[in-house]
């Protein structure tokens, strides 16, 4: 984690580098100086004419739009925004004049922390929070927590996402085909 500050003029470029009507997240800096300040504290992805948000900048303008007088960001390293598509095994839905009918169930994307981002089409995302993984569907115990899973993701193959809202667990009934990193970008984000 790394620490930003920002002076009045420096903010207000980044905020409004994510307003409505700039699509790609152009910084109209005014000066030469100030875009390579912003480039030096890795907010934008070059010190030149027409720089764009990098994921730091429009982190950072995200805060700002939610309190436009804060001027200190705490920005989390790229290896903790790694978004996880945790993607279970296809099955058997019906059997129509002997043809296997299959089903792909929705992945989940998690964020490195555990939270759920996205699921099927719930918004905010049903369950909240990914606790880990257990062999078998007969023993209520979790045999990789999620942050053994992160480090070892090939592990949670085969085994069956337990998930939590609240004091509620539950557990996905068909095994996890994959567990790979989907990319820093949240689904639905620009």
């Amino acid at each position: 984690m790394r620490t930003i500050k920002l002076t009045e003029g420096q903010a207000v470029q980044v905020r409004d580098a994510i307003m409505a009507g700039n699509p790609v997240f152009y910084v109209f800096a005014p000066d030469r100086r100030m875009r390579r300040s912003l480039y030096a504290k890795g907010l934008t992805d070059r010190d030149g004419a027409m720089p764009r948000l990098t994921e730091d900048g429009k982190d950072v303008a995200r805060q700002l739009k939610d309190n436009p007088r804060k001027r200190t960001f705490h920005i989390a390293e790229a290896a903790d925004r790694r978004v996880w598509r945790v993607q279970p095994s296809e099955y058997v839905d019906q059997v129509i004049d002997g043809h296997e009918m299959t089903k792909q169930p929705w992945p989940y994307f998690v964020a490195n922390d555990g939270a759920v981002i996205k699921h099927g089409f719930g918004d905010p995302p049903r369950p909240v929070r990914a606790v880990g993984f257990q062999r078998d569907l007969a023993e209520a115990a979790i045999d990789l927590f999620w942050g053994a899973a992160v480090a070892e993701p090939e592990a949670a193959v085969g085994m069956y996402l337990v998930t939590a809202e609240g004091d509620t667990w539950s557990t996905e009934m068909t095994a996890v085909e994959s567990m790979a990193v989907e990319g820093a970008e949240r689904p639905g984000e620009e």
